[in-house]
């Protein structure tokens, strides 16, 4: 893949992360000591970050280096499917561990992800 490819391969899930984690780019910064120029820049797909930081960047949202530098079949790139399964699931969740849990299911293509959301919500039935 060429340079260009890997700048907007890292772009499209950096932003997809920060999203996902309801991470801005000043908190990013904040949080891991980056320049603003510099975070702005990946997101944007204008600079590609050094394996050090996406290291650093993989541990801080808590995802494998991979997730930020392959291309994903299964990335949900329409944010908005994203965001309403998000809701739906923090909706369920009794409590962090089990709605972070439930969010990376949004890492799973559509189908996936409805068996998931009507298993969890057999699971929690179960319990009421």
């Amino acid at each position: 893949m060429s340079d260009l490819g890997n700048k907007k391969v890292f772009s499209e899930n950096f932003n997809y992360y920060m999203k996902l984690y309801n991470k801005d780019r000043n908190k990013i910064c904040d949080d891991l000591k980056f320049k603003y120029s510099t975070v702005r820049d990946w997101a944007l797909g204008n600079t590609y970050p050094r394996i050090d930081r996406i290291e650093m960047l993989a541990n801080y949202f808590g995802i494998q280096k991979s997730d930020l530098i392959e291309k994903k079949d299964t990335l949900i790139t329409d944010i908005e499917k994203g965001a309403k399964l998000t809701e739906q699931i923090m909706a369920l969740g009794n409590n962090d561990i089990e709605k972070e849990l439930l969010v990376s299911c949004t890492m799973l293509d559509p189908q996936q992800q409805e068996v998931v959301l009507n298993m969890v919500k057999l699971y929690l039935e179960k319990d009421n």
